[in-house]
């Protein structure tokens, strides 16, 4: 019953502005204005009710009666409510039981980063070696620099490439596997970030059209190890795409990498 009273007063508040807004006679403004003071002034923030009390009662002023005043947004246990027109904040504090964080299992393993990203589009590479790639870490953790003791991983060069019955080179792609293995989370286990393919080469012949593309995959966190002592590991792929005129041809590599920098080939369709 208190909220639809209170409800209900501030919709005849915004009635009132609305209708003072209207009024062309300036003597109009002054008497909804001041009726609106007289009647809802404790519901006015205190900036608006300093102003009206001081007799400010421009048409500026009064409009700010209708239009919205404040942004309110709900997280844990605290409220922020921000003044749209003045930008002052108000933080209080709520009674709520506390809300449990996601406990972390250094057994269990989950994904983090892409699970899947371009390396080169139109025969240019266009991989941010920053942002695409994927990593094998304890569930419920999601900055890997939380983890410790990381060292740095890569493959022998991996070469796909393609000729004509003529011999000629019509497209190559040259890459490695890259991983940061053996990270720690609390002085346990061994986990995977930063996993992806760096670029060394890419080749396509212009007079025909050749045209290379790639992309790389992250795929089925497990833990290869105990629960006392846990593995992070995960699948890595790398997938080309050659094509001129006539023709496309698709061929991949796939990899189980682990995090203490075994790997195992699972599939390669290398030249």
């Amino acid at each position: 019953p208190v909220q639809v009273r209170m409800a209900g007063r501030m919709m005849s508040l915004l009635l009132f502005a609305t209708y003072a807004l209207a009024s062309n006679p300036e003597h109009k403004l002054k008497e909804f204005a001041k009726a609106a003071l007289n009647e809802y002034a404790s519901e006015m923030p205190d900036w608006l009710r300093a102003n009206l009390e001081s007799n400010n009662f421009t048409r500026e002023v009064i409009q700010h009666l209708a239009e919205p005043a404040f942004f309110e947004i709900s997280w844990d246990n605290h409220t922020v409510v921000k003044n749209i027109s003045h930008g002052t904040k108000k933080v209080e504090k709520i009674d709520a039981s506390p809300v449990k964080k996601e406990q972390i299992d250094p057994a269990v393993i989950w994904q983090i980063g892409k699970a899947l990203w371009d390396l080169v589009k139109d025969n240019q590479a266009v991989v941010n070696y920053s942002t695409d790639w994927s990593g094998a870490v304890p569930m419920n953790v999601s900055d890997w620099t939380l983890l410790t003791e990381w060292d740095t991983w890569s493959s022998k060069m991996y070469d796909f490439k393609f000729k004509n019955f003529l011999g000629q080179r019509l497209t190559e792609f040259q890459w490695k596997f890259t991983c940061q293995y053996g990270g720690k989370y609390n002085g346990k286990g061994k986990y995977l970030t930063l996993c992806g393919a760096s670029i060394n080469m890419i080749y396509a012949y212009g007079v025909y059209g050749e045209v290379v593309e790639a992309s790389a995959k992250g795929s089925d966190p497990f833990n290869y190890g105990t629960a006392d002592d846990p593995i992070g590991g995960l699948n890595l792929q790398v997938v080309m795409s050659s094509h001129g005129h006539f023709e496309k041809t698709v061929v991949g590599c796939q990899i189980t990498m682990k995090g203490d920098s075994t790997f195992t080939v699972i599939q390669c369709d290398q030249n």
